[in-house]
């Protein structure tokens, strides 16, 4: 079983090692950086937030008690559609924690009055099996971005 663990700053060094994995980030054509003098302000951005707006927590696996990714939401400003963002560390996947942050994002939206989460996949990205497992529907797509929705 997993848990949405909502991290310290300084736990923000399993970001920074998320996003610097090769395994982990090829989907999004390779790693990238996330140095220490920009923790505050993706801190303040996206972790000290209202969670009726957004929330940024880390997937902790509590049988191997250890951080397996992260899973977020945010409400689009424009749109009003609440968008979520799950990467989990290339180590751990196919392991089950990408379907339990889908699950705990729901509770936690639900929790906050959040009726539906939207998630928009860049076409090669193959997500389309993962998503569908886990309640989404194809909302909609174009040439790039497919679009999909989970009704809560």
């Amino acid at each position: 079983m997993a848990l949405l663990i909502k991290p310290e700053i300084d736990e923000l060094a399993y970001r920074r090692k998320l996003l610097a994995s090769d395994k982990t980030m090829a989907f999004a054509g390779g790693p990238r950086s996330f140095e220490k003098e920009e923790w505050q302000t993706f801190y303040d951005a996206c972790v000290d937030t209202d969670p009726a707006q957004s929330f940024y927590g880390f997937v902790f696996c509590r049988s191997c008690n250890d951080f397996t990714g992260s899973a977020s939401y945010a409400v689009d400003p424009e749109t009003g559609e609440c968008r979520i963002f799950i990467l989990i560390h290339g180590s751990h996947r196919k392991e089950g924690y990408g379907r339990w942050a889908v699950r705990l994002l729901k509770e936690k939206a639900a929790e906050n009055h959040i009726r539906s989460l939207h998630a928009y996949v860049r076409r090669e990205w193959q997500a389309d099996g993962f998503l569908k497992k886990t309640g989404f529907v194809k909302a909609g797509c174009d040439d790039t971005t497919v679009h999909y929705e989970l009704q809560i």
